[in-house]
């Protein structure tokens, strides 16, 4: 069980300097939000993930006028600034304090408790996230802290798993919110369905879900086989960014392997293809493949589902530099997150401008993101970070 958050420095006077790095609104009196945590620009939230195993559910809340539930979540305080140990030779936070990393578990408890009535013990870390769409604006800020609608500032988002020892018929936001302990799949659907797509991948990292891609092929099944996906995301379409890496672009690769393991599918040219993901084809990024809608509309049940990996690496913009050497924290500094969906098909099928190669033939020739699923399908980890560092797409 996790201990914490504790401020782990011997040097007060660390804490102190750490509040010349930091941004906040402090100039709006008379708001809860002029307090909140902003961190590079980035807005700091924090929540819990308040679960029963026995039951394998969790509890969620929801506005009393409607909507859908959520995790209860909200913004971290300005005082509510904690550091965890780490260790790693990088700093990991910016004000470069050794073998130390941001922990937000205080603020995550205390909105759990504000807004849904609940408390318990954190026992895991489910990581942190990124919140960034393409309507997310410096300019937003202070328009957000004064209330305006539809004026969201870009935020880095801390989950957590919580065991719940209570929860309470009498609570702060009691007046406001709704309490309601939902099954894993009914979780899923109001966390998709409301776009909460860091809530989802964090979610998937809770003891609730054993098999990570064994959950991804019950939906993939679903979505094969069903006229209409039973769980989509119910919003406007906008630029889709990563939630593991701040402002990078996600692309999706199609890795196809045969029974016997010894093909690829590939494009005309040998090459691997890849696309953008659609925001509205999130989480489950296969909807957006020209692969998946060609095994849809041609009724190809017997494509198999293996996994789904986001992402297996970043691509960096031209000329970027880790921002203060923070290794965990980039904030900006890659163009692209590189995601795979890896799945098995029968070689007798052909599907049109793709053909089926020999793997170790098509690894003789490889450029680009060829490089990145070879290195994946090798596990060279070393290899893979290397070809990253200087590859282009």
């Amino acid at each position: 069980m996790l201990k914490g958050p504790k401020k782990i420095t011997t040097d007060h006077r660390n804490y102190i300097n750490s509040k010349n790095y930091l941004d906040t609104y402090v100039s709006i009196a008379g708001t809860d939000r002029s307090t909140n945590l902003f961190i590079k620009d980035y807005r700091v939230v924090a929540g819990c993930f308040p679960i029963d195993l026995k039951s394998k559910k969790i509890l969620m809340i929801k506005h009393a006028k409607g909507g859908n539930f959520i995790i209860p979540r909200g913004g971290v305080e300005y005082d509510e600034l904690r550091y965890k140990k780490e260790d790693s030779e990088k700093f990991q936070n910016f004000e470069k304090i050794p073998n130390a990393a941001y922990c937000f578990m205080e603020g995550g408890m205390r909105e759990t408790w504000e807004e849904a009535g609940v408390k318990g013990k954190i026992t895991k870390d489910l990581g942190h996230y990124y919140y960034c769409d393409s309507n997310n604006k410096n300019e937003n800020y202070e328009a957000w802290i004064k209330r305006k609608k539809k004026m969201f500032p870009k935020s880095i988002e801390y989950y957590y798993q919580m065991e719940v020892d209570e929860v309470s018929e009498e609570w702060p936001e009691k007046g406001k919110r709704i309490q309601k302990w939902l099954e894993l799949d009914q979780a899923v659907w109001h966390i998709v369905s409301n776009g909460r797509f860091s809530a989802f991948k964090a979610l998937l990292k809770t003891d609730l879900v054993e098999d990570k891609n064994e959950f991804y092929k019950g939906y993939f099944e679903s979505d094969l086989k069903e006229d209409a996906y039973k769980v989509f995301f119910r919003n406007k379409s906008y630029k889709k960014y990563s939630e593991e890496v701040s402002e990078a672009c996600v692309v999706l690769v199609d890795i196809v392997l045969n029974k016997n393991r010894d093909k690829i599918l590939v494009n005309e040219n040998d090459k691997i293809k890849f696309q953008k993901v659609n925001m509205v084809d999130e989480p489950f990024i296969w909807r957006s493949s020209a692969l998946f809608k060609w095994a849809k509309t041609k009724k190809i049940d017997e494509i198999k589902f293996i996994s789904l990996q986001d992402p297996v690496g970043f691509v960096k913009k031209q000329n970027a530099e880790m921002v203060d050497s923070v290794d965990n924290l980039d904030l900006g500094t890659y163009e692209y997150a590189v995601t795979c969906c890896i799945y098995e098909l029968d070689d007798k099928f052909e599907m049109n401008g793709r053909k089926w190669v020999n793997i170790n033939d098509w690894r003789k020739n490889l450029d680009g993101i060829g490089k990145i699923v070879n290195g994946f399908l090798k596990k060279d980890d070393e290899d893979l970070a290397q070809e990253m560092e200087k590859m282009k797409i």
